[in-house]
């Protein structure tokens, strides 16, 4: 037989059996309010009516029995402070309902789980029709499972999770409710929801903080709610922890700024949307997984019906840990600031993931990073398609398109530059270059900068290191953005071809003469070269190519339109010229100012220049084939201790002619420049483009025995002179 509790209708049935005169019939059903002690609802009792708010005192049990009623009369709430046991079967349902002869959604209150006792069971309850405010069944300081269970018709929400509450949500049916389906109210409710079917609310299928995500898991089938989508807001303290965020089918919607905690790591399932609700970002502090697939990508991007680029922040990795890894993402419509993905202090991997429609740049890359950015699509982002903010950021790129963003397709320090290695595709940016800075501490080590198809835009003097090689690749072009140069400490190989040419150049629309430094040889290691190269318009101070201490090799070079002189070599410096050209310089063409330094030249032209070569110390050596021609002032100006070498063969020979004031001046010791095409055969008049001891007796003679034809084919000599007449006016003699 069964046992029961009394309660307030027990009271009554007992009192009509001792004065059956005096006390009507019961009613065919029992009523509850007030304070519920320990005690069981029994279905043979259907149906149990609330007829006022009640409470299970804490302490307390409510049992309610498989296949009971309970309908409540109104606008009453059932508060549980101790402990609910609501156990039904597949059979015999619970139901919690309206006692309405046509039920209507928030006529009656909530089960409401106010700091309850352990314990708390609803299983195979149908429970609709209350939510006459906030929600229908309400948590908060405790927790409750619920399973099996059918949530609908609620005037507003169906779950409210307040704080502290850790309820189980399994396999329950939650629809037709006015708001929304499961709302989580702060970052300690930290319920645990699985394989519920959440369906046609009038408001989100969940709204949570981002800590409690990862709670949702199983299966979950969310459709028809208004939005079809995870809301997730931020609240004190809120934290997202080690977990993963399940691809429910609808996306999360980022309605507050998130942050992965260091030492948590936060997994995204392949297929995963996150929309961001406004100005908010992901910040990164722990590990961030986000390893979608070719057929299920990652998605972050805005709420917007129609979006628009800088809706929504950054995912920025603020000294992550290790092991964050993003593939596969599609990330756009944000960056209202800074960029829309941001490293500082640490790094990630990305691959195959498309960045774009940010509102500013794409990657932003700040300090002690080394991200590896592989595979990926970076377009039409307002900014820079990659930033790199310091030498230490030290990016890994590789084998990405950038193409029709709005600024600079990169921009990166000289350090770094290196590191931007395979098959990039740079089209559409503006402008389509690659902006190379310079910032404290920044040196170029040893790397090839590869022809990317765009120039490098030289923003900041560049160095390389002692010790370090800077290879440039074929067809590389560098811009000069002003006054800076390159200081070469260590080597500098540009080793371009007959095809692919080697620039270095003014960024100038209508390049002007000096508008650039120089590329400085200042002590550097040996097997520096320079070969197919074209450099002009440097040569803001000294000289475009200048040389201190050691020597470089320029073969089938280019040096013109420089302010100063094309070369200029100090002390001990050592250029190595074959079949170049300088020409067009507003100073030498090569102009040689130091204690042990020489030129050699071979097959080389100076021409258009103010000077062909100038000489204060140091020894030029001429081999062959080489043409100083038509400069301004002269071919050749010697002073000081120079003694330049010709060749002495008819197969060493050399051009020196069509120079504006003298095709030579010898302030120097006496020269033999042998096998020499003055442009003329005839002595006297090459004697008269010849500055030397026969004009100034403080000069050096010039012997140019001997010279030869335009052809270099026929060799000139001197007969012995034949003295026709003498003739003696004063102190003078005249030989005729």
């Amino acid at each position: 037989m069964k046992r029961r509790s009394p309660s307030h209708s027990d009271s009554f049935i007992l009192c009509a059996m001792l004065f059956p005169l005096l006390v009507a019939p019961p009613l065919l059903a029992t009523n509850h309010s007030g304070n519920i002690y320990t005690q069981t609802w029994y279905a043979a009792d259907n149906p149990h009516i609330m007829v006022g708010a009640a409470t299970v005192v804490n302490g307390d049990t409510l049992t309610i029995e498989a296949g009971c009623t309970v309908l409540f009369n109104g606008n009453y709430t059932l508060t549980v402070q101790g402990a609910l046991v609501a156990d039904g079967d597949a059979a015999d349902h619970i139901t919690f309902s309206s006692n309405q002869a046509t039920p209507t959604p928030g006529y009656w209150g909530s089960l409401y789980f106010n700091g309850p006792d352990g314990g708390c069971l609803l299983d195979y309850c149908d429970i609709s029709y209350g939510g006459s405010s906030t929600a229908m069944i309400r948590l908060t300081n405790g927790g409750a499972g619920f399973t099996n269970c059918t949530v609908e018709y609620s005037g507003t929400g169906a779950f409210n999770l307040g704080s502290w509450g850790s309820p189980w949500i399994s396999s329950c049916t939650i629809r037709n409710c006015g708001g929304i389906g499961i709302q989580c109210m702060d970052f300690s409710a930290d319920p645990s929801v699985s394989n519920c079917v959440i369906q046609d609310n009038g408001g989100y299928a969940v709204s949570t903080l981002g800590g409690n995500v990862k709670n949702f898991t199983g299966t979950m089938t969310i459709t028809g709610n208004n939005p079809d989508a995870f809301l997730v807001n931020t609240g004190t303290n809120d934290a997202i922890t080690t977990g993963t965020w399940m691809n429910h089918g609808v996306p999360y919607v980022i309605n507050g700024n998130q942050n992965v905690s260091n030492g948590q790591t936060l997994t995204l399932t392949a297929g995963d949307t996150l929309k961001f609700n406004g100005n908010y970002g992901l910040t990164v502090q722990g590990t961030l997984v986000a390893d979608g697939d070719a057929a299920n990508h990652i998605t972050f991007t805005s709420n917007q019906a129609t979006p628009t680029p800088g809706y929504w922040g950054t995912v920025y990795f603020s000294s992550p840990d290790a092991g964050c890894i993003m593939d596969y993402c599609d990330i756009s419509y944000g960056g209202s600031a800074n960029g829309m993905i941001r490293l500082g202090n640490g790094g990630a991997t990305f691959t195959n993931c498309t960045v774009e429609y940010s509102g500013t740049g794409g990657f932003r890359l700040e300090s002690w990073g080394g991200p590896a950015i592989s595979s990926c699509v970076i377009r039409e982002c307002g900014g820079i398609g990659i930033q790199c903010m310091d030498y230490s950021a030290d990016p890994s790129v590789s084998n990405c398109v950038i193409q029709d963003n709005g600024g600079y397709a990169v921009s990166t320090l000289g350090g770094n530059v290196k590191n931007f290695t395979g098959a990039m595709t740079i089209t559409g940016n503006n402008p389509d270059a690659i902006l190379v800075n310079y910032g404290t501490n920044d040196a170029i080590g040893t790397g090839t900068w590869l022809n990317h198809g765009v120039p490098y835009i030289i923003n900041g003097s560049q160095s390389v290191s002692n010790g370090q090689t800077l290879t440039l690749a074929p067809g590389d072009t560098l811009r000069f953005n002003g006054n800076y140069g390159f200081n070469v400490q260590g080597t500098l190989v540009a080793d371009g071809d007959l095809a692919n040419h080697i620039t270095f150049t003014s960024n100038q629309v209508i390049p002007t003469p000096g508008y650039w430094g120089s590329l400085y040889f200042n002590a550097p290691d040996g097997g520096c070269l320079l070969d197919y190269c074209d450099i002009s318009y440097g040569g803001s101070a000294t000289a475009t190519i200048r040389l201190n201490n050691g020597g470089c090799t320029f073969t089938n070079c280019a040096i013109e339109h420089s302010g100063t002189a094309g070369i200029y070599g100090e002390d001990w410096s050592h250029p190595v010229l074959t079949s170049c050209v300088v020409e067009d310089n507003a100073g030498a063409g090569v102009h040689m100012n130091g204690y042990g330094a020489d030129a050699h030249l071979t097959g080389s032209t100076l021409q258009g220049n103010l000077y062909g070569f100038r000489g204060e110390q140091g020894s030029p050596f001429f081999y062959s084939g080489n043409r100083i021609m038509d400069n301004a002032s002269y071919g050749f100006y010697l002073t000081g201790a120079v003694a330049p070498v010709f060749g002495d063969t008819l197969t060493e020979w050399n051009d020196i002619h069509g120079n504006g004031t003298f095709d030579f001046y010898n302030g120097t010791s006496n020269v033999y420049a042998y096998y020499v095409y003055w442009g003329t055969t005839d002595p006297s008049v090459i004697s008269s483009r010849i500055w030397d001891d026969f004009d100034d007796p403080a000069l050096g003679i010039v012997y140019f025995t001997h010279w030869l034809d335009e052809t270099h084919e026929n060799e000139q000599t001197l007969t012995t002179p034949v003295i026709t007449s003498v003739a003696a006016a004063s102190d003078t003699v005249h030989i005729v």
